[in-house]
């Protein structure tokens, strides 16, 4: 299957490699081991831990337009590929978001490599979860005490509902025609991913070519589910939100996934990004890195209270 990838990516794999070797060659990476996964982490920055956990069919790159900016506002930024996802090692069996989130947070807190920000164990942690990301972000809250300084979700799954019944996506399993191959990821990436499609650029292709010939967990119906939204009331730390204005996971819209938050943690912060689809920190990065820098900056300050 990998073969089909490289063959239709050809024109695109290239420059996503190179891109994503640019930002990596800006901070560092490691490994971490735990529950017999090796995870694989890139890190930038100095300053309070953040952790970024990517969506389904993905890996640390769909936050490639945010670390630097991150990093450059004083954040420890830590992005792994997932379990089952990238260069990290296969997810530990029965799949689960709670093994996952497991695995990562054991292996971070055990690594001789992880950065400063997380030498004591008592540093506070700030979780961001993109996507399915985001029902792996509220298990490691639960599973993380005391340490949690906020949990931030972005377009998360795992909160109920489905996704816009108008989405169309289209199967690519059995087509051998590179050609056509790549047709339909493009179409599926601007489905799903994308509000303008005209801003799927060779990058934005080439990263989601890379990250789908590397998923090795399939996370659909735990995204369908209410496991994050099952978790939320038991965590003992503040809740915010960032949403594409137009992201076809929400039904109902963004608003609804505000209202939802705000029920399920009263209080809650929530920033709505105009003209911007589900994959918000790329398609609307600048605004992105804004709404969430303030997310940020008002989480660390109330950790240090």
């Amino acid at each position: 299957m990998v073969e089909r990838f490289e063959l239709a990516g050809a024109h695109v794999l290239p420059l996503a490699r190179a891109e994503a070797a640019r930002i990596e060659a800006l901070g560092r990476r490691f490994e971490a081991k735990a529950g017999g996964c090796t995870v694989v982490w890139r890190c930038w920055g100095a300053g309070p831990g953040v952790v970024l956990l990517h969506g389904g069919s993905g890996g640390w790159n769909h936050w490639i337009r945010n670390v630097q900016a991150i990093a450059a506002k004083g954040f420890t930024v830590l992005a792994p590929d997932m379990p089952g996802y990238g260069d990290s090692g296969d997810a530990p069996q029965p799949h689960g978001t709670a093994s996952l989130a497991s695995v990562m947070m054991h292996g971070l807190r055990h690594s001789a490599e992880r950065p400063e920000a997380l030498q004591r164990q008592d540093s506070p942690l700030i979780i961001v979860g993109f996507s399915f990301g985001g029902a792996v972000a509220a298990q490691w809250a639960r599973q993380e005490g005391r340490r949690l300084a906020g949990l931030v979700l972005v377009g998360a799954m795992g909160l109920g509902g489905g996704r816009d019944p108008g989405v169309r996506m289209r199967p690519w399993k059995d087509v051998e025609d590179a050609q056509q191959f790549l047709a339909i990821q493009r179409h599926n990436l601007g489905a799903l991913m994308f509000h303008d499609q005209h801003r799927i650029d060779a990058l934005a292709l080439g990263l989601h070519l890379r990250n789908t010939a590397m998923t090795r967990f399939v996370s659909k119906w735990i995204s369908r589910s209410e496991e994050a939204l099952a978790v939320l009331p038991e965590l003992d730390a503040p809740l915010h939100g960032i949403w594409g204005e137009h992201d076809v996971t929400a039904p109902g819209g963004a608003s609804q996934r505000e209202m939802t938050l705000q029920a399920a943690s009263p209080g809650a912060g929530f920033d709505i990004i105009a003209d911007a689809g589900h994959w918000v920190q790329y398609e609307q990065a600048d605004r992105f890195n804004q709404a969430m820098l303030a997310a940020l900056d008002a989480l660390a300050a109330r950790a240090v209270r």
